[in-house]
């Protein structure tokens, strides 16, 4: 039964998923996963009209080179607690969802 359920999943369930994710975070089909990430929050009215490639790099550069152990949300432009934004950085597969899940222990 294992196999089965790992044969479905291979087949069937990760490119639906795939397909969901694309169609939810990135329906322009960027190649580039930060671009479909900054279109997805202008999208969804998260950041200004003016916020752009270069100032998500300079933030995304800060937080990956901050020493001090800070939390995503107190580098970025928008808001890390609306649910939009988290839906566009899981869409975007973004790197910076992940401490958020390391958080997030539903049973202890």
């Amino acid at each position: 039964m294992d196999d089965d359920i790992d044969e479905c999943q291979d087949s069937r369930v990760y490119a639906v998923d795939l397909a969901y994710r694309t169609r939810l975070g990135n329906p322009e089909f960027y190649g580039d996963p930060e671009v479909a990430l900054v279109d997805c929050l202008h999208r969804k009215n998260l950041v200004l009209q003016n916020y752009t490639m270069n100032q998500y790099r300079k933030e995304y550069d800060s937080y990956m080179n901050d020493t001090s152990g800070g939390m995503p949300e107190d580098w970025f432009s928008f808001d890390f607690n609306d649910s939009a934004a988290l839906s566009c950085l899981a869409a975007n597969k973004s790197p910076l969802i992940q401490p958020r899940l390391e958080i997030w222990k539903p049973l202890g």
